[in-house]
């Protein structure tokens, strides 16, 4: 494993690329995820290359489409612009995507949901295998692991993967070691964000909340060893911090300690910067 973080946690603007690759710098963190925006300028993009050639930092950068709507029927030519454009230039191996949908809504229905979405990373998947990279699906507040392990038994393909996010199991009604348990033999990106889980009594059956992490509800613990245990690609696993504030919170604050937590609970399973660079 390797420390890592999402672009919008470390309390930048969202197209500082520059900015958040210095702080990453001097933070320790060896993988940074972002959106495309940031990188489409092309005032930067040099830069970024030089950065990122010169301290073993690791861009992750998402990708996202109409995958239910459009199915076996899914276009490919913006997918694979990126992959030309920005992710090999860059180096980037890893694509993070999500689902517009959720398990619960009937317009298709959850199995239809999956069948969809799965002709459509399928497309994708086919486009993406020739450059080495590969999508990971992540389980946004929308299925629980088990919807998406169906999905990527039903596709098949070496290249669609999972982004294992533990926050946001508690949307769906499902516990995070489940997920973790679930989707750990998939994993190649993950978001380890922290929540608490509070039970209400006045109309509404559980309040799910954001916080530092190490502050909440989430067992960290078990599931690095879940991840250590089952993950097939464990050591080059990226732990990326996403930290959820609650209102009127410190982001800047939880971030430096989210980071210290995560350095000193789970040195064991993260690389160093010399071991990254020296790979």
């Amino acid at each position: 494993m390797r420390l890592g973080i999402v672009i919008h946690s470390l309390g930048l603007p969202h197209h500082d690329i520059v900015g958040a690759l210095r702080r990453c710098q001097e933070l320790g963190i060896m993988a940074l995820q972002c959106g495309t925006e940031p990188l489409l300028n092309p005032v930067y993009f040099d830069e970024v290359k030089a950065i990122i050639e010169d301290s073993g930092i690791e861009l992750i950068i998402g990708f996202g489409d109409r995958y239910i709507e459009h199915a076996d029927k899914q276009p490919t030519d913006r997918f694979v612009r990126l992959v030309e454009t920005i992710c090999m230039p860059l180096k980037v191996t890893r694509i993070p995507t999500a689902s517009t949908h959720h398990r619960w809504r009937q317009d298709p229905p959850l199995a239809q949901q999956l069948d969809r979405m799965g002709s459509a990373l399928r497309n994708l998947c086919e486009a993406a295998e020739p450059y080495g990279v590969r999508l990971a699906v992540e389980n946004h507040a929308d299925y629980r692991g088990s919807d998406l392990v169906q999905m990527f038994r039903q596709v098949d393909h070496p290249a669609l993967r999972a982004q294992l996010d533990t926050g946001n199991a508690y949307s769906v009604a499902e516990d995070p070691l489940d997920a973790a348990f679930t989707l750990a033999p998939y994993t190649i990106s993950t978001h380890i964000k922290d929540m608490t889980v509070r039970p209400l009594t006045e109309g509404e059956w559980i309040k799910v909340k954001g916080c530092g992490i190490g502050e909440g509800d989430v067992d960290f613990p078990q599931i690095v060893d879940i991840l250590s245990k089952y993950c097939p690609e464990v050591e080059d696993l990226p732990y990326t911090l996403e930290i959820e504030p609650p209102p009127g919170a410190d982001l800047a604050a939880l971030t430096e300690s989210g980071v210290a937590y995560t350095l000193k609970h789970f040195s064991r399973v993260i690389r160093s910067n010399k071991q990254v660079r020296g790979r």
